[in-house]
């Protein structure tokens, strides 16, 4: 089972959760990211968004809906 976490709080996340991805593709939850220390964002939207939006986490979208 692909089930991504918040790499700074651990937590599953849920497709309605407020999140950024990074220029390494890295999704943080909104409220974690440290904006001033991080990787320059790319995108920003719900977790279902950012799944829908790049296919390279196709096999994630899949595994999540399927559960």
């Amino acid at each position: 089972m692909n089930l991504i976490r918040c790499p700074l709080c651990g937590t599953l996340y849920r497709k309605k959760d407020l999140v950024v991805l990074d220029i390494v593709n890295t999704i943080t939850h909104s409220r974690c990211v440290d904006r001033e220390n991080c990787f320059p964002i790319k995108d920003s939207g719900t977790y279902g968004q950012i799944l829908k939006a790049y296919p390279f986490f196709m096999e994630t979208r899949n595994t999540e809906e399927e559960g």
